[in-house]
């Protein structure tokens, strides 16, 4: 996740901001801001002062006068491959048309912004996302350094504190890795991670190139909400992905067998057809898993499963998938399906009448939900 022109663009000082050229050329990386409003030295074109990937910002007053001055210019910052130039619109509105076909032509971005716009904002506000890629960076590291290597429990206890800022009583890791490779993954990632980052609740650290969120709570009512959240901000964004969710935990010192659990649970998710997994019920699918006879988990689905998706009940069983989830809370289910409370409970209610188990709730609940897992292994099967 490195520092682009395109996430510069999305900075709200940007909003206004005019692509004058390199539509093409948006994501090319940033490594720093640099400015250059004096003369190019003739001996060695000031590339001692340069190096690839910096951002320029200039008002290119020196060049105001002279059109052959302004192309050489424009020539050495593609000579030296920098990320781009923020243009301030204090001389220069626009530029000719054959810079412009140059600058098209090697994918080089121009960007145009108002002369009002403080130089220390656009430079402080640059400088926080290129800072927060590097903590990241760092973080990513430490995260490995927690999984893979025998560290001091002082320095476990640090590295814990540096990637959750926030412990509580209590504790759980999520892993959220993205199903697709759309071209814009990147962006929906980064700003995914920023609305869930609002929670104060939630730490979101990136981990291969995917989310590792930490709930922080003290109480499960607060946990349920924000994995409400989460799922919500997920849906929102139409994200297809696998999430692996570790037990819940107290002790900061086992920070790493946190981390270690929803990364199994994830792993766990890819072998068999489910997108979430709690790691408390990976040895509930082992163990169906090892049912040799694959027709006994046909006639399971078929006796409990089937009766549910038939005569256009298209909306049942994805109710008590999330139902099941939220541990038979329909106050819960209703709230992630923007129903009304008793919409979830009639549902619930027609699911118990269809099974026969209207007077048995624990029962339903137990056939349910090894039903859905059933169905997650018998679907995988069919791919297989």
């Amino acid at each position: 996740m490195t520092v682009t022109i395109k996430d510069v663009l999305q900075l709200s000082l940007f909003s206004d901001a005019i692509i004058l050229t390199g539509k093409n050329g948006l994501n090319r990386k940033i490594s720093r801001i640099n400015f250059m409003d004096c003369p190019l030295d003739d001996e060695n074109d000031d590339e001692t002062l340069t190096m690839p990937g910096d951002l320029f910002i200039n008002s290119l007053y020196l060049v105001k006068d002279d059109p052959k001055m302004l192309e050489k210019w424009f020539d050495f910052y593609l000579e030296i491959n920098c990320a781009g130039v923020i243009l301030i619109n204090e001389f220069f509105q626009d530029l000719p048309e054959k810079i412009k076909e140059k600058l098209d032509k090697n994918d080089f971005p121009v960007i145009l912004i108002d002369k009002d716009i403080p130089y220390a904002e656009i430079i402080m506000k640059i400088m926080e996302l290129i800072l927060q890629e590097k903590t990241d960076t760092i973080l990513e590291m430490q995260i490995d350094q927690l999984l893979n290597s025998d560290l001091p429990s002082k320095q476990t206890l640090e590295f814990a504190s540096n990637i959750n800022k926030s412990f509580r009583k209590n504790y759980v890791c999520i892993f959220l890795s993205p199903l697709t490779n759309e071209s814009n993954l990147e962006e929906t990632l980064k700003n995914i991670r920023k609305e869930l980052s609002t929670n104060h609740k939630l730490q979101v650290a990136k981990y291969r190139s995917s989310l590792l969120v930490i709930i922080n709570f003290d109480d499960r009512i607060i946990y349920d909400s924000a994995h409400l959240f989460i799922k919500k901000i997920l849906l929102k964004h139409g994200l297809n992905f696998k999430m692996g969710i570790s037990n819940i935990y107290q002790d900061k010192s086992a920070f790493a067998n946190c981390i270690k659990e929803a990364l199994s649970a994830f792993e766990y998710s890819q072998e068999i057809n489910t997108n979430v997994i709690q790691y408390s019920d990976v040895d509930i699918y082992r163990l169906l898993l090892s049912i040799n006879n694959p027709e006994k988990l046909k006639e399971y689905f078929q006796k409990y499963i089937v009766p549910l998706q038939s005569n256009h009940q298209s909306d049942l069983l994805e109710t008590l998938e999330i139902f099941i989830e939220f541990d038979g809370d329909t106050k819960k289910t209703a709230k992630y399906f923007d129903q009304h409370e008793n919409t979830i409970r009639y549902r619930i209610s027609k699911a118990k009448k269809i099974l026969n188990l209207e007077q048995n709730n624990l029962k339903f609940i137990e056939i349910v939900s090894i039903g859905i897992k059933v169905k997650s292994i018998l679907e995988d099967l069919e791919e297989t």
